[in-house]
């Protein structure tokens, strides 16, 4: 279930920046219930390698929050270069939501007053617009 979701929404999960110099490549579970699981990250050759190290927790933290399970629970850094195109577009063209559809989307969902459902609606909302 994560499995996919975190290579097709790998940018809007870790942000530009980080997305940028890495790239999931598989969750290994060490059991059937899919939970808990080890990540493994591609990582360009750049300095960024070192600092995703140092932020470990806080990527743990972001994965499982974008999820809403514990779906992972370690990273494995794997160095070396990425892969030319996933699903036949480059990881790295996905293009921005505008500040304009941003405050639009913030707007139609500021009734909204659980944040998980909000999480899910903006992940939603991101992808909408993108296409």
């Amino acid at each position: 279930m994560a499995d996919g979701a975190i290579v097709k929404n790998w940018n809007e999960i870790v942000g530009a920046a980080i997305a940028q110099h890495s790239h999931p490549e598989k969750i290994s579970y060490p059991s059937r219930d899919r939970t808990n699981g080890l990540l493994h990250l591609r990582v360009d050759g750049s300095s960024m390698a070192t600092q995703l190290q140092h932020l470990t927790p806080q990527l743990i933290e972001r994965i499982n929050a974008h999820f809403g399970f514990a779906a992972v629970k370690r990273l494995r850094f794997i160095h070396g270069p990425f892969p030319k195109k996933i699903d036949g577009i480059s990881h790295r063209s996905r293009p921005n939501m505008s500040e304009k559809r941003r405050e639009e989307l913030d707007q139609l969902l500021s009734p909204v007053n659980d944040p998980q459902i909000k999480s899910a609606l903006e992940r939603l909302g991101r992808v909408i617009t993108e296409n």
